[in-house]
């Protein structure tokens, strides 16, 4: 403690000796007395200390006045030598930050260049083995020239990144060559179930054609078979009237020249045996007037029953190709509708399966 030579503080000096001499004694605030005691010491140092604090303040506010006044001033000079020296310090730390920063690129640029090879096998982890083949290629020729300080770094790096690619390159290699042999595996199985699917509903389509062919053609070759029957029964039913009308017109001729040839040999027994040359010639050429007759009459009709004939042959053709074409159109659209039912397709696509296996030379189809 520094024995300052305030006079101010010698009278409260002086009370506090007065106060120790009878504050000396070891308080027992258990009895009245020792109570009483200890209350009044502890209030009499009270006093002093508040003395104190009040000739403390009365007595540095002398110094506080005059601190202010070395400090006010103190600090317009320092203000002033900052204006000065401000210029000056900023001129010399822009061209000490230039530097700084200079160094600092430097620096980085380096660190990225060896952050860049030892980062390299990562940055390739997803990349195709011609690529990893290209990056060993390329830090066989890296010497690591031009790092200075960071040259150590960069060897480390190197090396590092030698051995990286090596088991990198390796292991890519391989899952490529792994890759390669199960898309080749996949693609075989796809051609295959795409071979088996494309022969199983050529199958499926072929049975379903042949079985609506056969339906179609049995239905056909009995309506057809019918029509036969009907046509055959028609016709010799016609050729049976024709017939009988025919024996009855020649009948009818045959009686008729009969009674004509009567007449004639009635009446030549009432002539006399001069005309009976005459008659006789009469009545044969009569004879032969109706034969030419009757064999004109003859030829007519059967030039008519050619004409018929003819002209029923030219409509029972084409009929039966109408009846054709129809029956090929009916067989190819029951074959369309069972291979739509069959295969659960489109229309479009059962006409398109109907033409294919119509082109096919080992699918026949008989209507």
């Amino acid at each position: 403690m520094n024995n300052l030579p305030v006079v101010e503080y010698d009278e409260i000096a002086q009370q506090m000796n007065e106060v120790k001499e009878y504050a000396n004694f070891i308080p027992n605030a258990s009895t009245d007395e020792g109570y009483q005691k200890s209350k009044r010491v502890s209030l009499d140092i009270g006093k002093l200390q508040t003395a104190l604090e009040a000739k403390r303040k009365e007595k540095k506010a002398f110094y506080l006045e005059g601190g202010k006044l070395v400090d006010s001033t103190a600090k317009d000079l320092s203000s002033s030598l900052e204006e000065m020296q401000k210029p000056h310090m900023l001129a010399y730390k822009e061209l000490d930050n230039i530097k700084k920063q200079r160094e600092a690129d430097r620096k980085a640029e380096l660190e990225s260049r060896v952050l860049y090879i030892r980062n390299l096998p990562s940055s390739l982890a997803d990349s195709c083995s011609e690529e990893i083949q290209a990056a060993m290629n390329k830090m066989g020729q890296e010497e690591c020239e031009n790092f200075y300080e960071f040259t150590a770094d960069a060897l480390k790096a190197r090396n590092e990144t030698r051995a990286a690619l090596a088991t990198l390159f390796t292991e890519t290699l391989k899952a490529e060559k792994d890759a390669q042999e199960l898309a080749l595996l996949r693609k075989q199985q796809a051609e295959r179930e795409i071979k088996d699917r494309e022969e199983r509903i050529a199958n499926e389509a072929k049975a379903i054609a042949e079985a609506a062919a056969k339906k179609a053609i049995d239905d056909a070759n009995e309506a057809k078979q019918k029509a036969v029957d009907d046509k055959i029964k028609a016709d010799k039913e016609l050729l049976a009237s024709q017939e009988n009308a025919r024996l009855l017109s020649e009948q009818a001729a045959r009686d008729k020249a009969n009674r004509e040839q009567l007449a004639y040999i009635s009446e030549a027994y009432e002539i006399n045996d001069d005309i009976d040359r005459r008659v006789h010639s009469a009545i044969m050429a009569k004879q032969a007037e109706d034969r030419r007759v009757a064999e004109v009459e003859a030829a007519r009709q059967s030039e008519i029953k050619r004409q018929e004939d003819e002209a029923e042959l030219t409509r029972l053709n084409k009929e039966k190709l109408e009846n054709d074409k129809k029956h090929v159109g009916a067989v190819r659209c029951e074959i369309k509708k069972h291979i739509m039912a069959g295969a659960d397709i489109d229309e479009n696509t059962a006409r398109l399966v109907v033409l294919s296996l119509l082109k096919s030379s080992r699918i026949t189809i008989n209507y």
